[in-house]
């Protein structure tokens, strides 16, 4: 497996857009209420990935995990300027996009990707869903990576539908 962890260009943004979708509805979608699942179409994402890729990044880092030109994994952080409905943000960058196909997780693409957005010790947060397969897989990830849950949770109708629990570094 020859996989490159990169910044996109915009020419990625197609590549993207449907890899995020079939990323997310993978791990969530049977979990979320169904009158979100539109967002999660394809060429939204797409549409989205190609705006955000053509204009200022606003201190978002995105990185993307390539293989023979096809786009496996992406991670994102962003400044915190949201609170999910809890207290104020408890670090001021978040990791908001972290997805990898399954098929290339345990490999260690996770940790390159989300290291290529976010330095080894640098503070962040993090939201996680409750309730989906992957959870205790992804809690191990990110405890691993420094992480640790600080009880903060948020409520179902922010989120697609999903309750999110807060990690922090």
């Amino acid at each position: 497996m020859t996989v490159t962890v990169r910044p996109p260009e915009v020419q990625d943004a197609a590549g993207m857009g449907v890899a995020h979708a079939r990323m997310w509805l993978a791990h969530y979608g049977k979990f979320i209420d169904p009158k979100y699942l539109g967002r999660f179409d394809e060429a939204v994402l797409v549409d989205q990935w190609h705006r955000l890729l053509t204009t200022d990044l606003a201190g978002r880092r995105v990185a993307i995990a390539v293989e023979h030109g096809r786009v496996v994994g992406i991670a994102m952080t962003v400044p915190t300027i949201r609170t999910e409905n809890v207290a104020l943000p408890a670090r001021n960058r978040e990791v908001s996009m972290h997805y990898l196909m399954s098929e290339y997780q345990g490999q260690g693409l996770g940790r390159r990707l989300l290291e290529y957005v976010l330095g080894p010790q640098e503070p962040a947060q993090l939201w996680l869903p409750s309730g989906y397969e992957s959870e205790k897989r992804a809690h191990r990830f990110y405890r691993r990576a420094g992480f640790l849950s600080d009880g903060a949770v948020t409520g179902r109708e922010v989120n697609y539908g999903l309750v999110l629990n807060r990690m922090v570094r």
